[in-house]
């Protein structure tokens, strides 16, 4: 991490200006680790007493291929009717209250063939080719009518020479919605693109022991917690407590495996001021986040039946 005053080392020649912290991984989700510590650290010093208990959890593998494995595995083993809500710090912004979880999918795609020269054995089947034909299918799918869903072709890699056929072609894939039943759309329509672009390319070329597979690496739900339930009327009354407008919101995060148990989940933010997240250009500036802690804090008082 570089401090105020000191060169970063992830942007060489820009000095880290006085009240903010640079390093990836600061913000999102260090600041919500330190979020979550402060509110025990404070109930600890208040020697505050609750009528249930209160559980603090720092979970591992959110991001990415993780696919909410800290998150999933707490709710796989503890008793869910004891659980009564579910709260997570990871938002930038500190008026938000995430109460819908954006589910995604993800995919590995692999072409195979034999591979050769790319001369004396030009009109084999060619992986890279298509993947290509594929990709440009997926690009063609457009928005669907209904609730947002997004795709992207994350990943692509092919080939170890420039003048071999390669003898495979990957690419990862990632779909995303807050519905379940636009997922199963855009599925069918990426399995019908990836197959298409094989296809193609079986029939102009010579395709003996040419295969596809697609493999699924990522299944996070989608999922929601009822705006008018007690979880989300609290968080809203303590936004307002600290002088916040609240405004309710769609994100994926650990909250998402909390929808998807049946437990009511929200995410709530790490407050200050951060950007860049997901880049090595990513600061956070603690300045505000008293309000954001407060919060936090309100909430899980309220929620735990403080005395």
């Amino acid at each position: 991490v570089a401090r105020p005053g000191e060169e970063s080392p992830y942007r060489p020649g820009v000095i880290v200006p006085e009240g903010e912290f640079h390093g990836p991984g600061i913000a999102d989700d260090a600041a919500g680790l330190a979020g979550l510590i402060a509110v025990a650290q404070a109930m600890a010093v208040g020697a505050v007493q609750t009528e249930h208990d209160v559980l603090f959890v720092a979970t591992v593998a959110e991001e990415g291929l993780g696919d909410l494995r800290g998150a999933r595995h707490f709710f796989a083993s503890h008793d869910l009717e004891s659980l009564a809500a579910f709260i997570t710090i990871d938002h930038p912004d500190p008026s938000v209250i995430v109460h819908r979880g954006v589910g995604s999918r993800r995919y590995a795609v692999e072409f195979t063939g034999r591979g050769g020269h790319a001369w004396g054995h030009f009109g084999r089947y060619n992986p890279a080719i298509a993947l290509g034909e594929a990709t440009a299918r997926i690009g063609a799918i457009g928005a669907l009518n209904g609730p947002r869903a997004t795709y992207n072709v994350g990943v692509v890699t092919a080939g170890r020479a420039i003048n071999a056929i390669p003898e495979s072609a990957h690419m990862e894939i990632d779909l995303r919605s807050e519905d379940s039943g636009q997922l199963d759309r855009l599925e069918a329509l990426m399995r019908e693109a990836v197959a298409a672009g094989h296809q193609l390319e079986c029939d102009r070329r010579k395709a003996d022991g040419a295969h596809v597979e697609i493999t699924s690496i990522g299944n996070r739900p989608a999922g929601h917690t009822d705006p008018d339930s007690v979880l989300v009327q609290m968080a809203q009354r303590a936004l307002q407590a600290e002088g916040l407008t609240p405004r309710l919101t769609t994100s994926s995060t650990d909250a998402n495996a909390g929808m998807a148990a049946g437990i009511p989940a929200i995410c709530l933010s790490w407050g200050g001021r951060s950007d860049n997240q997901h880049s090595v250009g990513e600061y956070f500036a603690p300045a505000g986040r008293d309000k954001s802690l407060a919060v936090l804090l309100r909430v899980v008082l309220d929620l735990a039946g403080a005395t």
